[in-house]
């Protein structure tokens, strides 16, 4: 049982985790410029310290991550670039 509690509580606290990255990350998407880091951190929508700590880790991580595209310029996101489509009967 104390296990099962534990898994449960490291996958809440990873998710929290995405979420303070994610907020990060569509922000410097939006803005393309300077975050006020201040006001976006009183954003976290989280009451205890634990959670609030967990979520703003994320946040400053996802800051800092490097920015690029997922796919070159042109390509779609959803298919791989070897892709191709399979006619009926082949």
């Amino acid at each position: 049982m104390n296990e099962d509690l534990r898994d449960e509580c490291a996958f809440k606290s990873s998710r929290i985790y995405g979420q303070g990255w994610t907020m990060a990350r569509k922000l410097l998407n939006c803005i393309k410029g300077v975050v006020n880091v201040k006001q976006a951190l009183e954003r976290n929508p989280y009451h205890t310290a634990e959670e609030r700590a967990r979520w703003k880790k994320g946040f400053m991580d996802g800051l800092g991550s490097p920015t690029r595209p997922f796919t070159k310029r042109g390509q779609n996101p959803w298919r791989a670039p070897a892709a191709r489509r399979i006619r009926a009967g082949e």
